[in-house]
């Protein structure tokens, strides 16, 4: 065997080993509206007692999935509302910029997980874009009052299958 044909395979296994497996995607998708947040003046406030109270629910519905990654907004009450759900896992929420390439860089963030589950925690408006960023289908925006909604996007097959839920207390009203 020569010199050239050695590195040649070498190279090819160097390359190989660069570029993630095709399958390197998670199984599941779990979308989330952040909850309810205080009427706190400002335009970044924290949750209010129910929002608090929803988070911990969410984290008791997902308590038994092979979550592997969080992804929120910049926004504090996505991180806040991943929180429970997160320490849980022993993950930290990880922000991920808004700005009009949102939907595509958090699908970017959630195909780059292999394997398990990923949380995504948004906002009535990005959600529906995201969901679409990653495969499934354009939903409408939520309303200003609906937080207790939940879409489970399915990667395991070739056709993402979506399964819409509902958790924590129901809509307050409006």
């Amino acid at each position: 065997m020569t010199w050239r044909r050695r590195t040649g395979w070498g190279a090819a296994l160097l390359l190989a080993l660069a570029i993630p497996p095709a399958h390197a995607r998670p199984d599941l998708v779990v979308l989330v509206r952040h909850a309810e947040k205080a009427t706190a003046p400002g335009p970044d406030p924290a949750l209010s007692t129910a929002g608090a109270d929803r988070a911990q629910a969410l984290a008791e519905v997902l308590a038994a999935l092979p979550l592997r990654d969080a992804l929120v907004s910049t926004y504090r009450r996505t991180a806040d509302t991943a929180a429970p759900t997160a320490k849980a896992h022993d993950l930290s929420p990880r922000p991920v910029a808004a700005g009009s390439r949102h939907a595509v860089a958090v699908a970017e963030a959630v195909m780059a997980v292999s394997g398990g589950a990923v949380l995504v925690v948004g906002h009535g408006n990005t959600l529906p874009a995201v969901l679409e960023a990653l495969g499934g289908p354009r939903l409408p925006e939520l309303g200003h009052c609906e937080f207790d909604a939940l879409w489970i996007l399915d990667l395991s097959d070739k056709n993402p299958g979506l399964i819409r839920a509902r958790y924590g207390a129901p809509n307050p009203a409006c």
